[in-house]
């Protein structure tokens, strides 16, 4: 799982940067296509990365002798589950391992995700509520950038770093 995870974060970030050279390849066929298409790229790259990171907690939890007998569905694609069932273990967990602003960042690229997934990434009452992000009403399509994903693979992988660590530390 650690190979598989680290695979999906490498590909993550190689299809980021490989924008700018995938933008002017199709800008030669149509721009309007180019910008779907790269557009297309961030916004999996999102998804992906809480694939990536919800089978990695998943695979490390199992395994720890204080874990829960059964992880309820997608425990770890939400913060606050996942984080209590790591506290639980740990006795700290993501907003410990984190600082208040990065943590704050981290639960709106979630609640983003969580948006392109259910709402084809419309905002909703739930999305305002849960991530406290002021910059979009409800109705409006949340736009996702290229940096916010690289921002994303930095956050997924401290917090992978930190979750190895306390492992290897019991």
């Amino acid at each position: 799982v650690e190979q598989t995870f680290t695979n999906t974060l490498n590909k993550i970030e190689t299809s980021i940067k490989s924008l700018p050279t995938i933008r002017i390849a199709l800008n030669e066929i149509s721009k309007d296509q180019s910008e779907i298409t790269c557009q297309t790229i961030i916004e999996k790259g999102l998804l992906d990365c809480v694939v990536a990171f919800q089978r990695f907690c998943d695979v490390m939890y199992s395994k720890h002798k204080d874990a829960k007998t059964k992880i309820p569905f997608n425990a770890f694609q939400k913060l606050d589950v996942g984080g209590d069932l790591w506290n639980g273990i740990f006795s700290e967990s993501y907003e410990n391992w984190l600082t208040e602003s990065e943590y704050t960042r981290l639960n709106i690229l979630f609640q983003r995700r969580h948006l392109l997934q259910h709402t084809e990434g419309i905002v909703d009452q739930t999305y305002l509520e849960k991530s406290l992000d002021n910059k979009y009403n409800i109705g409006q399509r949340i736009i996702v950038k290229e940096k916010d994903v690289l921002e994303f693979v930095g956050y997924i992988n401290l917090l992978t770093d930190k979750i190895r660590i306390k492992i290897k530390a019991e």
